[in-house]
This record gives structure tokens, C-alpha cells and sequence, in this order.
């Protein structure tokens, strides 16, 4: 498995449904992302110290996601997670992202070093906070990158189903339009990698090329 790019922290019983919903749309989206109740499920089953797990996606992730409610407070897991996060904030990116019904006096009290942090947005609904995180993203050059890979992924994949399914389609035409579409990522360090397990899969889907 990738290393982690971004780490969500919350409190699981205000909100655990946008944690899973930020997550699911963050890895659709090519960026590896870490949420506790879907990450450490299994980890928790085999009777593994999921402390160790949840300490090394902290570790890895450049970015770290605080969606704040007002029972982080009480949450003795979200201040581990928050304070490594400040600890290291010259290494990692940190977003504060705040539910507007958040009594965020009380909460800025016991978490003064929110004050200082300049990336700070409230969210209405699990959509909106989806949006806000993929703004941010989109504004760093690796995140982009992963996120421009995984659409290429998609639409290649996309192409090879087409071949795969209509006959009049040209093998050769298609091949072509995949290199098009890899030479947009020129700059991507796994794009041999890339290209080479796509035209792999192509190849095997016609095999009188």
C-alpha cells in the first residue's frame, strides 16, 4: 500500500459521516487518504496496536484535515493526532475545517494554536466539505499531479473498455490517444510505470495487434 497523503482527524461520534464521505471521494480522486474507523477496522480485528498504524499514516501524510465539531474537545484520540500535527506544521499542511453549528469559543480555548493557523474554512454539509479539501489540494503541485494521474487513469480505462467491446474501433488509433493522454503527465515519475500497465492491459484485450 502508497503512503498516506492526507490525514483526517475528528471526533467519531459527530463525524464520522464526513470523515468516510471526504475519504471516499479523496481516494476516487487518486489521493490516499486516512480515516480511522475504515483504515484500522481490520488492523483492530487481528488484534494488531492500531496506535502504531494510525502513528505512521500521521507520519506520512503531508496533509492533515481537522474537521472540527464541538465534541473534539472530549476526544483524547483528536488531540494526539492535532498536536502531532502542530508539532510538525513546518512539514505539513494543515486544514482546519469547521461545522457551523462548532461553539468554536470553547473550542479555541482548549485548542489555542487554532488561532494561529492561517487555513481555516466552515462547512455546512459533508459536500461542501469535500469541496473546500479538493480546493486546497488542487492548489499543491503533487496533489494535482496524483489527482490529473488518476483521471488519465480513468478515461484510459474508459478507452480500453470501448476497444474491448466495439469492433469497428481502430487498435492502433487508441493506443495513440493513451500516449496523448500520458505525455499530459510527462512531469509524473511513475509515468513508465503507467503507460506500461495500461498499453499491457490494452494489448491483452486485442491480441491480433
Amino acid at each position: 500500500m502508497s503512503a498516506y497523503d492526507v490525514f483526517i482527524a475528528y471526533d467519531t461520534a459527530t463525524a464520522e459521516d464526513c470523515a468516510s464521505f471526504l475519504k471516499e471521494n479523496l481516494e476516487k480522486n487518486g489521493i490516499h487518504a486516512f480515516e480511522a474507523q475504515i483504515d484500522l477496522a481490520e488492523i483492530d480485528k487481528i488484534g494488531k496496536d492500531w496506535r502504531l498504524n494510525r502513528d505512521k499514516a500521521l507520519e506520512e501524510a503531508s496533509f492533515f484535515v481537522a474537521i472540527i465539531t464541538s465534541m473534539v474537545v472530549f476526544s483524547e484520540e483528536f488531540k494526539v493526532e492535532f498536536d502531532y500535527a502542530i508539532e510538525r506544521k513546518g512539514q505539513k499542511k494543515i486544514l482546519l475545517c469547521v461545522y457551523k453549528e462548532t461553539n468554536t469559543e470553547v473550542v479555541f480555548r482548549v485548542y489555542p494554536q487554532m488561532n494561529t493557523l492561517q487555513r481555516m474554512k466552515s462547512f455546512e454539509d459533508k459536500h461542501e466539505l469535500w469541496r473546500h479539501v479538493s480546493s486546497l489540494l488542487g492548489k499543491d503541485q503533487s496533489m494535482l499531479i496524483k489527482m490529473g494521474v488518476s483521471h488519465f487513469m480513468n478515461i484510459a480505462s474508459e478507452k480500453l473498455e470501448e476497444v474491448s467491446q466495439d469492433s469497428t474501433l481502430r487498435p492502433a488509433q487508441t493506443e495513440s490517444e493513451i500516449h496523448d493522454l500520458v505525455d499530459v503527465f510527462s512531469s509524473y515519475r511513475t509515468k513508465d510505470e503507467l503507460m506500461e500497465r495500461f498499453l499491457s492491459l490494452f494489448r491483452n484485450k486485442n491480441p491480433k495487434k
